[in-house]
């Protein structure tokens, strides 16, 4: 990332196929982060699409970058805008992960860590709203007010806003190439450590 020469940013767009495999559609070198940058370069992949009489893509997963949310929205219309479950993760755990782990040595501390980050794991994966909310009700119950920071985090940043662009129940409503959108990734463990 702003690795190149004239430190401008990439923008990476891959696709994933029936068989959950990734592979390079476009690259973008963009003069900065902003949303005209982004609707610059969706543009120009809008209009390869439509040279080769291609469908445009059904489904996009971004970050939680708003500029490049609204970018897709503005140039992919008809596509589902939906939240890249890795980036709310990795956000997730660097945000709230400190607050546990003191000492990386104090094995009580990652306990309660993981404890809360399967939590957190469980909320994404709930299969309908009632499940969601019985989650997150007990996630409140479990971690406030010791940790309400954390718990706000999670409900502010990220539940109350996109809730259905990351949550299973809402997420998995949307097939792409007859397959649920959401095969989640069991990087749990990865992540915990991490």
């Amino acid at each position: 990332y702003k690795t190149n020469k004239y430190k401008m940013p990439l923008l990476d767009m891959i696709g994933v196929d029936a068989c959950q495999r990734s592979f390079c559609i476009a690259f973008a070198f963009l003069s900065g982060e902003a949303e005209e940058d982004f609707i610059w370069a969706l543009d120009r992949l809008r209009s390869m699409y439509d040279m080769c009489g291609a469908s445009h893509p059904s489904v996009v997963l971004t970050d939680r970058c708003l500029a490049c949310m609204n970018a897709v929205a503005h140039c992919l219309p008809g596509s589902i805008s939906l939240l890249c479950l890795w980036h709310a993760n990795k956000a997730v755990l660097a945000y709230c992960r400190p607050a546990f782990v003191r000492r990386e040595g104090d094995e009580q501390s990652i306990e309660k860590w993981t404890e809360f980050f399967g939590y957190w794991f469980a909320i994404v994966n709930s299969i309908d709203e009632e499940a969601y909310n019985r989650q997150l009700d007990e996630l409140e119950r479990r971690y406030v007010p010791e940790y309400v920071d954390e718990v706000s985090y999670i409900k502010q940043t990220w539940l109350n806003l996109y809730k259905e662009k990351l949550v299973k129940a809402w997420v998995d409503q949307h097939a792409h190439f007859g397959n649920n959108v959401t095969s989640r990734v069991e990087g749990i463990h990865a992540l915990l450590k991490g």
